[in-house]
């Protein structure tokens, strides 16, 4: 496996059609996921999950830092790590008013209007490699050490749809 380094040095250029395009493919995903509701909720779901990734990774180069001209990517343990792209995303989400952006059912006690999405469960879009699993088939272990095969999480039409259109309106407001 090739080594993947920690952080890496882009031009200004680079780093401007970078955001361009994350953001282009995010509401590409999210109008993809609009147009599957009706046909299959899961993999509108699913592709709702990638654009909130692709949300983290664009506040991720959003915030990064220059020097001598060049942007610094936290790259290896940001931009291509999956947990940390979805925190980035739910926290920004959370903390900006846009808390129904994380809530895809109702498996869980709480609402993130009022608690973290990181203290409670509240029905997360989350359970992402759960969720990400509508693309493939994968197995986890069970409390009595068997491999299953991994449940998808259950999805909320409307939660779903009120998800899409909310990330929807963040997006049309981000300035990169």
């Amino acid at each position: 496996m090739p080594h993947i380094s920690q952080e890496i040095q882009i031009s200004k250029e680079t780093w401007s059609e970078a955001k361009r395009l994350i953001k282009s493919g995010i509401i590409k995903k999210l109008s993809a996921a609009k147009q599957n509701i009706d046909i299959d909720i899961e993999i509108a779901a699913g592709i709702y999950i990638y654009a909130v990734e692709e949300f983290g990774k664009l506040l991720l180069l959003k915030e990064s830092q220059t020097v001598d001209r060049k942007y610094i990517i936290k790259y290896r343990d940001g931009f291509r790590s999956i947990d940390y792209k979805f925190n980035k995303a739910f926290d920004y989400l959370q903390n900006d008013g846009y808390g129904r952006c994380i809530i895809l059912n109702d498996d869980g006690a709480f609402t993130p209007d009022a608690f973290s999405w990181r203290s409670f469960t509240i029905g997360l879009v989350a359970q992402t490699e759960a969720r990400l699993g509508i693309f493939y088939v994968d197995f986890t272990k069970s409390e009595n050490d068997n491999y299953e095969i991994m449940k998808i999480p259950t999805v909320d039409r409307n939660k779903l749809n009120e998800a899409i259109n909310k990330l929807e309106e963040v997006i049309n407001k981000f300035e990169l």
